[in-house]
């Protein structure tokens, strides 16, 4: 096995670490509250930050830039950025006061985002180029932390720093990690889909990372729900958690670098068993297509992929955004909605982790990887049926949210190996950037727009109480995702002659 073999899996590991910094954008809720007391914001000014914060990451000049200087390179500028806008941002709550204090905000906010698409683009391109084969899983693996992300700093770090303070912790988080995994993150060249035997042995040491993600997953979320049914007050309580979500972390990354160990052993020990073996089945690939962005543009297949994952993508960020009024107008109390809040971030990752793994198996069978996307917008609708039918239920919106995250999640899995298989890899962060764009359209029209607007008409000054604050939110995005799915589907069947093809055996 070559030193590239190695270097693929320490860098996954560090990729898991870089990710998990730029999935720190999703912990905004947890302070939003004391940004709005702390800088008099109105409602409709801490959406427009929160607005910025989306644009910024969904932008797409980290693709550009990664394709041209590398993943490192967009790492550490990526770092730099996302520690930049969470630092000024936390100095504008500490120490300015002013009447134009959102006008600051909205721009530091845009800064952290934009940070977190660079430190997603060189995670995800990096996985991408190294598993080719098992793409799927990589980024389900690493999209799966994005996810995560904010559970685990909010579980490990809330405790010890509340309010505005919170916002430190996220500007050392997030800007220290990043340069903490480059010393052992590197540009690795692209890998080639054939002749690679050691693929069929990565599967099984990628599923067992997985599994490990999904049991650190459900113990977060049984310290989550811990702490809102009772909450500890004692030290000891606090540094207990904080101590197993770090070494739950540790845990995952140390086994993500011991990858090639694993397969050493496995590949040196079975290699003729598994070489009689691959003699008779067919070889896992992918579709492999390189497309200049240009063509890109012009694709059919472009366009049918922004359409399809425009409503899910509005209808996961208008349920993130929203859910603690949703949770409020219900009746909810505070600690429910920060359960609500947890449950959303772990579906969100185990629909990632789980979308990427099953997404591989589909294309092996020679079956698009779209039609996932299908049952990810139906899904998506789903979520939005549950929370028009039940009304005032507390216990069933928490349901609705753990679909509305799940579904959210797979999407997400599904953009950047989509990018991939339909447009290649050597072009792979600018055809990634180019969709990320419809992220923040879905952003402006359903969390932005809808959702606010809708609340409005029912709320009076003491707010908003009662099914119908969001009723015809969720229908509209019910409706949207419906028309997501049909678009899926087209691409499904426009790309399906590819798959395919590349899922037959090799002529001997």
């Amino acid at each position: 096995m070559d030193q590239n073999d190695a270097k693929r899996w320490t860098n996954l590991a560090a990729s898991l670490l870089i990710i998990l910094a730029g999935g720190t954008v999703y912990a905004f809720g947890a302070y939003s509250e004391a940004l709005k007391r702390k800088l008099h914001l109105t409602q409709a000014q801490l959406e427009l930050a929160a607005l910025c914060g989306n644009l910024g990451n969904y932008l797409g000049t980290a693709g550009f830039f990664y394709d041209r200087y590398g993943a490192v390179a967009s790492a550490k500028f990526g770092a730099t950025l996302i520690g930049l806008g969470y630092g000024l941002q936390w100095l504008l709550c500490v120490y300015f006061e002013s009447d134009h204090a959102i006008e600051f905000l909205c721009v530091f906010c845009f800064v952290w985002g934009h940070g977190s698409g660079y430190l997603d683009c060189a995670a995800i391109g990096s996985g991408v180029r190294a598993f080719p084969r098992r793409r799927g899983a990589v980024v389900g693996l690493l999209k799966s932390f994005y996810g995560l992300a904010s559970s685990l700093i909010i579980l490990g770090a809330a405790p010890w720093l509340s309010g505005v303070n919170f916002i430190v912790a996220l500007a050392v988080f997030a800007g220290g990690l990043p340069l903490l995994a480059l010393c052992k993150f590197e540009d690795v060249p692209d890998r080639a889909p054939e002749g690679d035997a050691v693929d069929a042995v990565a599967a099984g040491v990628l599923s067992s990372l997985s599994m490990r993600v999904v049991g650190f997953a459900l113990l977060a979320l049984c310290i989550a729900v811990l702490r809102v049914i009772r909450p500890p007050s004692a030290l000891g309580f606090n540094v207990a958690f904080s101590l197993v979500i770090a070494v739950g972390l540790a845990w995952i990354v140390r086994a993500a670098a011991r990858g090639h160990k694993r397969e050493d052993g496995l590949f040196f020990e079975n290699q003729e068993e598994e070489e009689e073996e691959e003699e008779d089945a067919p070889t896992p690939t992918t579709p492999e297509h390189d497309s200049h962005p240009c063509a890109t543009l012009a694709s059919p297949s472009y366009w049918l992929l922004l359409l399809a994952i425009l409503p899910g993508t509005g209808m996961g960020l208008m349920t993130i955004n929203n859910l603690g009024q949703i949770i409020s107008a219900r009746g909810g109390q505070a600690s429910t909605q920060r359960a609500a809040t947890a449950v959303v971030s772990v579906a969100n990752g185990l629909g990632r982790l789980g979308c990427g793994a099953l997404a591989d198996k589909i294309v092996q069978r020679g079956r698009p990887r779209a039609v996932l996307l299908v049952a990810a917008d139906l899904a998506g609708a789903l979520a939005m049926f549950l929370f028009f039918v039940s009304g005032t239920s507390v216990p069933m919106a928490l349901i609705a949210a753990a679909v509305s995250g799940a579904a959210y999640g797979a999407i997400w899995t599904l953009i950047p190996t989509l990018a991939a298989d339909l447009f290649g890899r050597k072009h792979f962060g600018a055809n990634y950037a180019l969709i990320l764009p419809a992220v923040s359209l879905a952003a402006v029209l359903f969390s932005t727009l809808l959702a606010p607007t809708v609340y409005a008409r029912h709320a009076d000054d003491d707010g908003c109480a009662g099914a119908a604050c969001f009723g015809t939110t969720f229908l509209a995005t019910a409706a949207a995702c419906g028309g997501g799915a049909v678009m899926a589907l087209l691409l499904g069947v426009r790309s399906r002659k590819r798959y395919a093809r590349a899922a037959e055996p090799p002529e001997s």
